[in-house]
């Protein structure tokens, strides 16, 4: 049992910044793999909520990022897969709008360093949106 002053996580902070979403957590990946680790479903939930309540997005634009660790070719191949399946994961959640998904590999990092922080930094999939009007 958790002690009375225990209380359950917040949910991850989601909002719109210009033409991208931003999220205060990230989409986690089994080692080497598209496959969406369980840890990210309740993020997964709340980024459907979100798009679902806002009519102004009118489309959603996913772009999968990896760290530095294997050949260019590889990660390009490995970002695609995991922006994609981010893709059908919002849209088993019932997101409606059009989303398109790209990898751009490990030609986008935030950071250089070789070093564990830097390159969980760096695996990532960014959400970018179209607005209406």
């Amino acid at each position: 049992m958790l002690p009375s002053t225990a209380r359950a996580a917040d949910p991850p902070d989601v909002h719109l910044e210009g033409d991208h979403i931003r999220i205060d957590d990230h989409i986690h990946f089994a080692h080497d793999s598209d496959e969406i680790l369980e840890t990210s479903n309740q993020l997964l939930d709340h980024i459907a909520e979100f798009l679902q309540h806002h009519d102004e997005i009118t489309a959603l634009h996913l772009v999968g990022h990896t760290d530095a660790t294997g050949t260019a070719e590889y990660n390009r191949e490995l970002s695609e897969r995991r922006a994609a399946a981010v893709r059908r994961a919002l849209v088993q959640r019932g997101v409606t709008q059009p989303i398109d998904s790209r990898g751009a590999g490990q030609s986008e990092r935030l950071c250089q360093e070789d070093t564990d922080d830097c390159h969980r930094r760096n695996r990532r999939v960014e959400f970018r949106v179209d607005l209406a009007g």
